[in-house]
């Protein structure tokens, strides 16, 4: 009986020990300090999962040592690991790689920690700047798992806004898209823009991820991408990079400074004021706090395409100078643009010489990207076709001015820029833009732009709210099918640092909003918002605006026609610039007799002052894509580069600061009839004759110059002139109220080329 017994109570023992070593167990090697919160947190984990922990305590100074041992030997003496965030890079090698986990991991909400597009661990939310990783799989990796899973919650104080079971990143993304971020939350040196996507790849990835994420997961790459391009943002999801311009008066100490911080130098480029860096998205808040002189951060601005026409040889009479040997002899012409795909092909149909110098600021090969560039070189080419063509690409306003740079020291007389810049000033010839053609003008150098074809795009007015609701009571609509690209520019009269607070909402044919952008101006940031998006569904679209006061409002959309549109004050920086030449269109087969083109930009500027200063033909051909012909439409013809109406002249007109009529928009040339042909090729000439008449003058004149909408005389302090053989012809204080003659006119000191 006794013996029975003791079989008994042994048989009873093995089934207890077999139900002991039945429970899933697991070691994990921990920071010391860490310890009290571990064994707080166990006490609740281990009795209701019933997985044992045991902690393997060490000093932080000695854990990391203690992983590189653990992970090379394979010994199994931890399962996990705790890892210091500053150590993910250099220890990840050693981590398993739970990429094939990532649905049972991040299910219940844990903050999940990417290397290199893999998933190695989970943020502890009680140890902040830790996470936990698996260093070697225990016999029941769910045990490994459900750990890993029971890491959520709180970091550093703070949620971690990671999905929910069966949420998506491009669903949490999305909120990011409609709701505006706490007041209390905003950095005051960042762009909105900046902080909705750090705070989107938080919600994705973790709130301390963005510090380590290198590479993304596909899914969660193309949801923050998504979110960049609303915004305009250069975001390389691939590296987790972004790139933005530092403000500050100081740019080479601001560059040494980045550099210091461990970023590469070939991430950074400096202009005369900007400094632009490439950094990882997580980067940004130390920039802004730990970098002296940087007022702002914010991504770049972007140039779009405005105007390209060809055919106009014979409408401005640039043939018959061409018959008398005037054909820009002598004479440099830098055209800056954003891309110059399809020259070689441009080159051996013979639009373009293969003797254009060539210059790339952005990095990614001049003939990359778009066409356009190509296409003006064409028509430059074709009306001054002995000029020496430089051929410069740029993607931003730090390329701008490098480019600016270039040109001053390599002597060019022309700079053409068929491009446009949204929301860099109030659309008064002021800002960064401004700015950087006015060094190039003061420098000697003739800014040609063209003004662009916004004059049914665009709509302004004074916010007004009378029913106290918060939102514009103007209600501005367009038209779009699905599958349409929508950009949406929108800036107001607070510049360049605003403390008035307006958002831009952007709502879909079933008044259901589609996105916003609901960026924070508290004194130091651009009265700037803007949309990008592609729509889902056809039909009205409205733009709403919610804010308080009454500033004057600017909206420009750029690919679709506003209700009501508004076409004064619709001409783009750098085109509103005093200084510079800015050139509006009229169709070409009606160049002798107007109108201006209806979607052609309109003066005057926000200051007053008249623009364009010129128009010139277009709907017109060309030999290059898209390019190839013109119907008058929306980025279609437009005003061609000053050498195509004045094909060897450069000309540098100051008007004094007299009153404008509001509804003027400046003259057209006529140069067959207005530009007296060189008796003798080597004596100088009036090379250009420029006659401006207040309003009642007759449409034509003797001198062949006709008038179009409103102008009054203007006076030219300075009129510098170049003929065939590049000799400089300069008067000072002409009376443009009357003709240029050849006897009004000196010699002024040869210059050499």
């Amino acid at each position: 009986m006794i013996k029975r017994l003791l079989v008994f109570a042994f048989i009873i023992g093995l089934v207890g020990l077999g139900a002991a070593a039945a429970r899933p167990q697991l070691t994990v090697g921990i920071d010391q300090s860490s310890r009290g919160a571990w064994t707080k947190f166990l006490d609740s984990f281990t009795p209701s999962t019933g997985i044992e922990v045991s902690l393997q305590p060490y000093p932080a100074s000695s854990l990391g040592q203690q992983i590189v041992l653990a992970g090379l030997s394979r010994s199994g003496k931890f399962n996990l690991v705790m890892v210091h965030k500053a150590w993910t890079k250099s220890l990840s090698r050693y981590l398993v790689d739970l990429s094939g986990y990532a649905d049972e991991v991040l299910g219940a909400g844990a903050a999940p920690v990417y290397v290199d597009g893999r998933l190695i661990g989970t943020w502890i939310s009680f140890a902040p700047d830790w996470f936990l990783g698996v260093i070697a799989w225990p016999d029941d990796p769910d045990a490994a798992l459900a750990l890993l899973r029971a890491m959520g919650g709180k970091v550093q104080g703070k949620a971690t806004s990671t999905p929910s079971a069966g949420v998506s990143p491009m669903s949490v993304v999305k909120e990011f898209t409609t709701t505006k971020t706490a007041r209390a939350e905003h950095n005051p040196k960042l762009d909105g823009s900046l902080e909705v996507l750090l705070d989107a790849a938080k919600a994705t990835v973790g709130a301390m991820a963005a510090e380590v994420m290198g590479k993304l997961p596909p899914q969660i790459q193309t949801a923050l991408t998504g979110l960049a391009r609303i915004y305009g943002i250069p975001y390389d999801p691939e590296s987790g990079e972004v790139t933005v311009v530092l403000e500050s008066w100081s740019p080479g100490t601001t560059a040494n400074s980045v550099a210091a911080l461990g970023v590469n130098r070939s991430a950074i480029k400096t202009g005369t004021k900007l400094v632009k860096v490439t950094v990882s998205l997580s980067e940004l808040p130390a920039l802004a706090k730990q970098i002296a002189g940087v007022a702002f951060i914010r991504p770049p601005y972007r140039p779009y395409p405005l105007a390209v026409s060809g055919e106009g040889v014979a409408a401005i009479g640039a043939d018959a100078y061409h018959a008398a040997g005037i054909t820009g002899s002598g004479v440099k012409i830098a055209i800056i643009d954003l891309g110059f795909s399809g020259l070689s092909q441009a080159q051996a149909r013979g639009d373009i010489p293969y003797s254009v110098v060539q210059k790339d600021f952005t990095g990614t090969g001049l003939t990359t990207g778009i066409t356009h560039g190509t296409a003006v070189a064409e028509i430059v080419h074709e009306v001054a076709p002995d000029a020496k063509l430089y051929l410069i690409k740029i993607a931003d306003e730090v390329d701008l001015d490098q480019a600016v740079t270039y040109c001053l020291n390599n002597g060019i007389d022309i700079i053409n820029h068929s491009l446009g810049w949204y929301n860099t000033n109030f659309y008064d010839g002021t800002g960064t833009i401004a700015d950087i053609a006015a060094r190039a003008i003061q420098g000697g150098i003739l800014w040609v732009n063209a003004a662009g074809n916004e004059a049914q795009n665009h709509w302004e007015g004074t916010f007004t709210d009378t029913n106290s609701d918060t939102w514009l009571d103007q209600p501005i609509t367009f038209y779009a099918t699905a599958g349409s690209y929508v950009t949406i520019y929108m800036t107001w009269n607070d510049w360049p640092h605003a403390a008035s607070d307006y958002d831009l909402y952007l709502y879909g044919p079933g008044n259901n909003l589609v996105t916003s952008s609901t960026k924070h101006q508290t004194g130091t940031e651009e009265p700037t918002e803007s949309i990008q998006t592609t729509v889902s569904a056809t039909g009205t679209y409205t733009i709403k605006v919610k804010g308080s006061g009454s500033k004057k409002i600017e909206i420009y959309n750029l690919y679709q026609h506003l209700t009501p549109a508004v076409a004064s004050s619709s001409i783009l920086a750098p085109g509103n610039v005093a200084d510079v030449v800015t050139v509006g269109a009229v169709d070409w087969a009606h160049y002798t007799t107007g109108p201006i083109e209806p979607y052609s930009s309109q003066g005057p500027t926000n200051d007053g002052r008249v623009k364009p200063d010129l128009v010139a033909p277009d709907n017109v051909t060309t030999g290059t894509s898209p390019y190839t012909s013109f119907a008058g439409g929306r980025r279609g013809g437009g005003a061609p580069p000053l050498p195509g109406s004045l094909p060897h002249c450069r000309a540098a007109a100051r008007p004094a600061p007299l009153p404008d009529r509001p509804d003027g928009i400046g003259v057209r040339l006529r140069p067959r009839a207005a530009l007296p042909l060189p008796a003798n090729p080597d004596e100088p000439t009036a090379a250009c004759r420029v006659q401006l008449q207040p309003r009642g003058t007759p449409r034509r004149h003797p001198g062949g110059v006709q008038r179009i909408g409103v102008e009054r005389p203007r006076r030219l302090d300075r009129l510098l002139l170049l003929e065939l053989r590049g000799r400089a012809i300069r008067k000072r204080g002409y009376d443009s109220a009357r003709l240029l003659r050849p006897g009004d006119l000196h010699r002024a000191p040869h210059r050499d080329r």
